[in-house]
């Protein structure tokens, strides 16, 4: 019988199929066209491809010179199949599909509610980084912030520079890196949180001055950096999570394997942030 983990994961992940950026992309307006493009009515997709034309100065197509700003519509049959042959050509682009998407929310105010629905599932729902997000009707390139950039600078200072922290800086920029090219692959996004957690352990054991692991030295770490007692206990789930990744293989087959959280991009981007606070912090001490 399938555990409840196997369950939850998708097909592509329970045996094994790779899913890269493009496939992911593709798969993505496929779903758009059935949740907002396929519902809207004859009007509503004559207007909107008249707006995409418009902004985007793309040639329109002989016969469907007469279209009106407002949405005044030819009927003919033959218009209608233009106009479902463009959709299908823009759909091909992906950039220009996202553009007409916003479109249709910005034009389209009775179906906002619905978009955006549509584009939040569908993007939750890829099986790869699609590398955008979704804001308020708007998309925008997302890549991987990875800290801010006080942060990341903060963290590969000079003040770190010492050779007592190649261990700190090599496991840190590792998991960085790893990070960054990831996108949805969940066995790189647990080697990012090794990585990471690999770094704060490292750091912990200059400041406590004891050679011990992460979780034995975790009060003793807070105690030097002057923390209140409340940050001991932050970091001491920021301990627990790590390790259920730390030692995912041998609990693979143990009856710990259900409790696992599903490891997502934005979950393995939020413990970098946990991570590095801490390290910051012991670089300013």
């Amino acid at each position: 019988m399938a555990k409840d983990r196997d369950r939850q994961l998708p097909f592509e992940r329970r045996f094994g199929i790779e899913v890269d950026q493009s496939q992911a992309r593709s798969r993505f307006t496929n779903r758009i066209e059935l949740l907002v493009f396929a519902r809207l009515n004859k009007t509503e997709q004559s207007k909107l491809l008249f707006l995409y034309r418009y902004r985007t100065g793309t040639h329109i197509p002989s016969g469907l010179h007469q279209y009106a700003l407002e949405g005044v519509l030819l009927t003919d049959v033959i218009v209608g199949f233009a106009e479902s042959m463009e959709l299908v050509r823009i759909k091909e682009n992906f950039l220009g599909y996202l553009h007409l998407l916003e479109l249709a929310y910005e034009t389209l105010p009775e179906r906002q509610e619905m978009i955006d629905k549509a584009v939040r599932t569908a993007l939750a729902d890829a099986e790869a980084d699609l590398g955008v997000s979704w804001h308020s009707g708007v998309f925008a390139p997302h890549e991987t912030p990875i800290l801010d950039k006080p942060l990341r600078e903060e963290l590969l200072s000079p003040r770190l520079a010492g050779s007592q922290y190649d261990n700190v800086r090599a496991s840190y920029k590792h998991g960085l890196s790893i990070l960054t090219q990831a996108g949805q692959d969940e066995n790189q996004l647990k080697d990012s949180i090794v990585n990471m957690y690999e770094s704060l352990e490292a750091m912990a054991k200059i400041v406590a001055c004891h050679d011990v692991d992460l979780s034995q030295n975790r009060q003793r770490f807070v105690k030097k950096l002057e923390l209140p007692e409340s940050y001991s206990d932050i970091l001491k789930h920021v301990i627990a999570f790590g390790n259920d990744f730390r030692h995912a293989d041998s609990l693979e087959h143990g009856s710990q394997r259900d409790k696992r959280p599903l490891l997502s991009r934005q979950l393995a981007e939020s413990y970098s942030y946990f991570i590095g606070i801490f390290l910051r912090l012991a670089a300013e001490r």
